[in-house]
């Protein structure tokens, strides 16, 4: 019970922080979420006369792509960007003796960060409904409750690679070359850019090993209920593989590169 106050009060600090900057908020989901009106229109256009392209229909692709920015906007967490500054700063110092984690700080920051913008998305949704109406599929309660289910699993294991990812700063002077061509696998082989099955056969097979279509692709075609049953059981258990592997990646290298910092004396 005290631990449940102890995080409750902690929450509330956090939101009030992010409410203190809410206009910069609301222009950030509203940049992101520019991508959920654009690329149905990209896509309806590239359509033409046909009536499928790679066995998607026109509602299929325009759907795919609203739910995936919905997606990418709730459940893609970057603590690397400020993880990096800190850390040249040494501002990370002070959680180094703190009872409340350096992980636990970014986890609960950015968590909370993402449900305040699910209210932004919300007041988003008429809008959307409103432009392609015609196009837009409504899926059942079982696939939208998966789809949900999958999108926080891929949002823990996206965090715990991007908090590893932010420890490059302890080796590296400038670490943002290796954000970089994080990110690039994260659109290319998450499904972001183009579906996965648009993709060349040797890139489908490579991606299916990778984290990256785990965090939005597998979530999406979940809600689209595109997926059979052995295919949802194998990716929920691929999820949960990488989940673990992810918890052990950024651990190791945590516990790394604090002892590298504190023997060069931080």
């Amino acid at each position: 019970m005290l631990l449940i106050k102890k995080y409750y009060r902690i929450a509330k600090i956090y939101v009030a922080r992010l409410l203190v900057f809410r206009l910069r908020m609301v222009i950030w989901t509203l940049n992101d979420a520019v991508a959920i009106f654009v690329l149905p229109l990209v896509w309806l256009a590239a359509f033409g006369d046909k009536t499928q392209i790679q066995g998607l229909t026109k509602p299929e692709l325009v759907t795919y792509y609203i739910v995936l920015g919905i997606v990418f906007i709730l459940a893609t967490p970057h603590p690397e960007d400020h993880m990096n500054q800190e850390i040249k700063d040494g501002k990370v110092s002070i959680w180094l003796v703190r009872p409340f984690s350096y992980f636990k700080n970014y986890l609960m920051s950015d968590a909370l960060y993402r449900l305040v913008q699910a209210i932004v998305v919300l007041l988003l949704v008429p809008l959307v409904f409103f432009f392609y109406r015609d196009y837009l599929i409504f899926t059942n309660i079982t696939s939208l409750f998966l789809a949900i289910v999958a999108g926080s699993i891929g949002f823990l294991i996206f965090f715990q690679l991007s908090f590893a990812l932010g420890c490059a700063a302890f080796w590296l002077d400038d670490a943002y070359g290796v954000h970089n061509l994080y990110w690039f696998c994260t659109l290319v082989f998450g499904g972001a850019l183009v579906p996965l099955e648009f993709l060349p056969k040797v890139l489908q097979s490579i991606a299916a090993v990778l984290p990256f279509r785990y965090f939005h692709y597998f979530p999406v075609k979940l809600y689209l209920n595109q997926l059979t049953t052995p295919e949802i059981i194998q990716g929920f258990m691929v999820q949960l593989l990488w989940f673990a592997l992810a918890f052990v990646i950024y651990k190791t290298v945590w516990a790394l590169g604090t002892k590298r910092y504190s023997a060069v004396g931080g």
